[in-house]
């Protein structure tokens, strides 16, 4: 079949373009012709950072620009973008045998605007939109938006999201039972992204720093003065202060791709985040790390369902350094991944790649 995959992929941000890689991947190596339909959110595209001053939007220009041009590097070897970019009036519904929403928080509308494009409003014949981990990320949801999302949420037949939250809201607006899948990224082996990885130039061993909401510097260098022990450490976004440039034992790296970003993880001596994504790839590759939770059930949801899956919800931070000593210890998580990385993939088959009779 000739499948049209609708997801965020025009952004910096390091699990939307992996989750993409991973899902249009394992479409294809299951046989099917597998595209990410070029659609553009003018919201996501932008990064979503309307509200920054001008000062601060004219610091980060240059550092952005070259970010996004590893990013771009990076989509245009390893991902199959469709030749036309569409918006929601010109995408065929002839075009593709299956169009395929997901994964990532595709359906919060403070990321894309509560644009009904990603829930598949332009396709004409419901049987042929299916899901894959799909994410809202945000509950509170005005009542005029609310309203799409039980207009166009009903029309799917089998609705796979990522998390508990999204499976309670799609439940409560449309009575339908969600099914909740792994993220993309465990549709891959733990050997095949190390097989990507090893494309990266980065080399090194570092207490990596990586975060996407708001962050303290202060008490991420006291975790990482804490469980050191000479490492470097390295902050890849967030919980930077202009003190850490400074500093001899830190180093800041913000324009890295994809593959870096993996690379990275997979040699870190231990990881401080509040990023889904790193916590994943922190479990397919065995590497002890703390999480930050954001204390919002809809965004803490997925790394909490998460941790549940390997029962490892006690790397969740707690503000005492003790318990950082115990997150310290290497575990060996294989099974567990290997398991999801199962789960993963049958549900795949089962109903996102199920053809349209």
């Amino acid at each position: 079949m000739k499948i049209g995959v609708l997801t965020y992929h025009n952004t910096n941000n390091f699990g939307a373009a992996l989750q993409c890689y991973a899902l249009q991947k394992k479409i294809n190596d299951y046989g099917h012709s597998c595209e990410i339909i070029d659609y553009r959110n003018s919201l996501v595209s932008s990064d979503n950072r309307n509200k920054e001053s001008l000062i601060k939007k004219m610091v980060r220009m240059p550092l952005l620009k070259y970010k996004k041009s590893k990013f771009n590097k990076f989509t245009k070897k390893f991902i199959n973008i469709s030749r036309i970019t569409f918006n929601d009036n010109n995408i065929s519904n002839d075009l593709y045998d299956l169009f395929v929403i997901g994964s990532d928080q595709v359906w919060n509308y403070k990321i894309n605007g509560g644009d009904t494009t990603y829930m598949m409003d332009f396709v004409s014949n419901p049987q042929k939109i299916r899901t894959y981990a799909c994410s809202i990320g945000n509950i509170d949801i005005p009542e005029e938006i609310l309203l799409n999302y039980k207009k166009y949420l009903s029309r799917i037949d089998n609705i796979l999201v990522r998390e508990e939250s999204t499976k309670n809201f799609v439940k409560k607006l449309t009575n339908k039972n969600a099914i909740i899948v792994p993220d993309p990224v465990f549709l891959l082996s733990k050997d095949e992204w190390d097989k990507l990885s090893n494309k990266s130039t980065k080399k090194g061993e570092y207490v990596i720093s990586y975060f996407v909401g708001k962050s303290s510097s202060k008490v991420v260098n006291n975790i990482y003065e804490h469980i050191s022990n000479g490492t470097k450490l390295l902050k890849i976004a967030g919980g930077l202060s202009i003190s850490d440039l400074k500093n001899k034992n830190i180093k800041v790296d913000f324009g890295i791709s994809p593959i870096d970003f993996v690379n990275y993880i997979k040699n870190s001596k231990f990881v401080i985040t509040d990023s889904f994504h790193a916590t994943a790839f922190c479990l397919l590759f065995n590497k002890p790390f703390v999480v930050f939770l954001a204390n919002d059930y809809a965004k803490d949801s997925r790394i909490i369902s998460l941790l549940k899956k390997y029962k490892m919800e006690s790397h969740i931070y707690s503000n005492s350094l003790k318990d950082i000593d115990k997150m310290t210890t290497i575990y060996n998580n294989d099974e567990n991944t290997i398991r999801l990385n199962m789960e993963a993939n049958e549900n795949l088959q089962k109903y996102t790649l199920k053809e349209n009779k």
